[in-house]
């Protein structure tokens, strides 16, 4: 194990309850950048999208995960205005022309989920035409890049002057393709639709299933755009023949030179595998812990098939031969799972009843075997009673129970909600719901939602969501959130996410996210990130994968850093950890250890002054935080640092003592790869004895007089 590893490790034992593993980066010849961008509202006039949104964090999170674009790479657009979409672009192409030193070739993907008419994607009240986004998609200096929209009349972006069609290609690292490929869910005169069962538009969710794995018809473990794009397209075509929007056209453009493939997707990087083996066949569908649909394939016998998931639960299905078969599983991280077909158990189909088949009766009536009651008083809550009840307004002393909740809740007592809950629930005790919630749930003590939450969760001890947080979740204690967090989540004590965070993130002593984060996590003593972070950490110690943004506390550890880290610890892979010595002119020599992440280091010393100055003899001690720029074999180093010496150890203020504030600039070498040699000069204001004269007649306090005192230095360091 390398050194640095060694010490990596020493620190966060004697700092932490439990050890943190370090992270490495592995290395990439080609480095893909994403812009994604999500937006329901499409102005006056036009209905609201429900899954356009959704579909970004989608697309966003498959090209994280398997669709090889770092998290850094991937900025993720929620909702934006004309200034914000061309600013991201703007951003995008900064990143890339920083990269191109380093990477061999980059590569950049542009996804749009939103309105859009025969001339421009519709952002609220502005629009952005089809040339405006070709002109910016064009000024991004990358090789390669693709652009797919998932919009209404969409194919009119593929019509521009210029365009050509071409057979879909595909792309690896051994490739030399230059140019463009614009994929869009439908053709010019043809509107893209949405399915409340899949929870998505129809194109999004059949391109996301293909990459997942269902369009690797090479049997590879890899997806091309060709692959993906085909499946999408069969997919669409088939599912929208019949309904009410009409037969939907995916189409494309591509202008491509060279030769190679391009690979969309890698099956072998998810966190777990699951594996259809020959036997499978016919309709699957796999679904999540919150029942909705993650993947839909139709799969024909005699052919292995690879689909990349997340670690978690799962509800696989199998229609075929007009009879309908499940499984359960749970894929643990890193396994592959093989499924055959004798391990389905045959079920029988849930029976249905159309709308009207019943009449009211008492004012209630029946809808698709619910019934609606506009309002009630519930003493004491009955499951059994109210099992099938949809409450428009339900009051209760002990409680209430509902099937679900469209309106208003209140009571002494806790409220069940069996399923969905869309209104507001207060109670003194607890509000439990268990799938998910739009709007409101307030409790003085708990309030749990085994499904996903869009609106405001507020209680004096605890929320647990056991889905995605999007909106605010506030406790008095902790809050809980195993699925990801848009928004804000506060605790008292310590706020816990086992997905992603975009929004902020606040705990009064611990904070963790388990995937990355895009915002603000902030804690009294610990901070922690499983991904990576755009945006801020502060608290007294700070852990997260790649940082392109700030790390502010006593301890900042990240694997890569490539933001600005402000502490008196700081340790990243593309650091190092430095024992340096030098010589300047105001001491006889110096010891120290500095510790290095990205382009900041901080450095602690130890010094000996000189026995021939007019400073008199002593030890001192030091902290300098300062920049580090490489310029390979070279660098540049300037820091700004505080140091004291004492003569007489039980005279702390004698004036033979120096206190000084040092600004240093240093260039040095690198030689053998580990071992440098430096030199440079630098300024001191230098104070003796007391800096503070507390004998002073004005206001008691007073500064003393200061010395400034220019001086050079020498030395070397060897990095471990």
């Amino acid at each position: 194990m390398k050194p640095r590893v060694v010490f990596y490790c020493l620190i966060v034992s004697i700092l932490l309850p439990a050890s943190v593993p370090v992270f490495a980066l592995p290395p990439d010849s080609t480095r893909r950048f994403a812009l994604v961008v999500g937006a329901n509202d499409g102005g006056s006039g036009r209905p609201e999208l429900k899954y356009a949104v959704s579909d970004a964090h989608i697309m966003s999170h498959i090209l994280q995960k398997i669709g090889g674009v770092f998290p850094i790479d991937c900025i993720l657009l929620v909702e934006p205005d004309r200034e914000s979409f061309f600013g991201k672009f703007q951003s995008l192409q900064r990143k890339i022309r920083q990269a191109q030193g380093s990477a061999k070739k980059t590569e950049m993907v542009f996804y749009y989920s939103g309105h859009s008419d025969e001339e421009a994607v519709l952002l609220g009240r502005e629009r952005v035409t089809y040339k405006e986004i070709k002109k910016s998609i064009e000024k991004i200096p990358s090789e390669v890049r693709i652009a797919i929209l998932d919009s209404c009349s969409s194919g009119a972006f593929t019509r521009l002057k210029g365009g050509k069609m071409r057979p879909p290609f595909l792309l690896d690292d051994a490739n030399d393709m230059k140019g463009f490929a614009y994929l869009t869910s439908s053709s010019s005169d043809e509107a893209s639709q949405e399915s409340d069962r899949l929870k998505s538009s129809f194109f999004t969710h059949y391109l996301v299933s293909g990459l997942r794995g269902a369009a690797d018809m090479s049997q590879d473990g890899r997806v091309t755009l060709n692959e993906a794009y085909q499946y999408a397209y069969h997919e669409t075509l088939a599912k929208t023949e019949k309904t009410m929007g009409g037969p939907q056209h995916p189409n494309y453009n591509i202008q491509m030179t060279g030769t190679g493939d391009v690979v969309m997707t890698d099956i072998r990087n998810s966190s777990a595998i699951m594996s259809l083996d020959k036997t499978v066949h016919g309709r699957i569908f796999i679904l999540d812990q919150q029942d909705h649909i993650v993947l839909e394939i139709r799969k024909a016998a005699g052919r292995v098939t690879q689909i990349g998931l997340e670690a978690g639960t799962y509800l696989i299905s199998n229609e075929r031969n007009h009879g309908l078969y499940e499984i359960r599983i749970e894929l643990k991280l890193g396994q592959e799972f093989l499924l055959s077909q004798d391990r389905f158990a045959e079920i029988e189909r849930e029976p249905t009843r159309a709308r009207g088949d019943k009449k009211p009766a008492s004012g209630k009536f029946e809808e698709d075997g619910y019934k609606i009651v506009p309002w009630e008083f519930i003493l004491m809550p009955n499951s059994k009673a109210y099992g099938q009840t949809i409450h428009y307004c339900v009051l209760g002393l002990l409680g209430t129970c509902s099937a679900k909740l469209d309106g208003f809740a209140l009571s002494l007592g806790p409220n069940f909600i069996k399923e969905d809950s869309r209104g507001a629930q207060f109670s003194a005790f607890g509000n439990f719901v268990g799938h998910k919630i739009e709007g409101i749930q307030v409790a003085s003590l708990i309030n749990v939602c085994e499904g996903d939450v869009r609106g405001v969760q507020s209680t004096g001890l605890m929320n647990i969501v056991k889905g995605t947080m999007d909106g605010v979740q506030s406790g008095g204690i902790l809050g809980i959130s195993k699925g990801d967090v848009r928004g804000v989540q506060l605790g008292s004590i310590f706020t816990l996410t086992g997905g992603n965070i975009t929004g902020t993130q606040i705990g009064g002593i611990f904070s963790f996210s388990g995937g990355n984060l895009i915002g603000a996590q902030v804690s009294g003593i610990f901070s922690y990130a499983g991904g990576d972070i755009q945006g801020m950490q502060l608290s007294l110690v700070n852990i997260a994968g790649d940082c392109d943004g700030a790390q502010i506390g006593l301890v900042n550890i990240a694997k890569e850093q490539r933001g600005i880290p402000v502490g008196l610890l700081n340790l990243a892979e593309n650091g190092s950890i430095d024992l340096v010595g030098w010589k300047d002119s105001l001491t006889a020599f110096n010891l120290g250890v500095k510790f290095r992440a990205g382009y900041f280091y901080s450095l602690f010393s130890t010094s000996k002054k000189s026995l021939n100055s007019s400073f008199g003899d002593g030890w001192g001690a030091g902290f300098h935080y300062g920049g580090h720029i490489p310029l390979d074999p070279f660098y540049l180093e300037v820091d700004l640092g505080y140091a004291v010496t004492n003569n007489q150890p039980t005279d702390r203020y004698d004036e033979s003592d120096l206190q000084m504030v040092q600004a240093r600039l240093m260039a040095g070498v690198i030689r053998r790869k580990r071992f440098s040699l430096f030199v440079g000069t630098g300024a001191a204001y230098i104070c003796r004895g007391r800096c503070i004269d507390t004998n002073a007649e004005e206001d008691g306090l007073g500064l003393r007089d200061l010395e400034w005192e220019p001086f050079y230095l020498v030395g070397a360091s060897f990095s471990f």
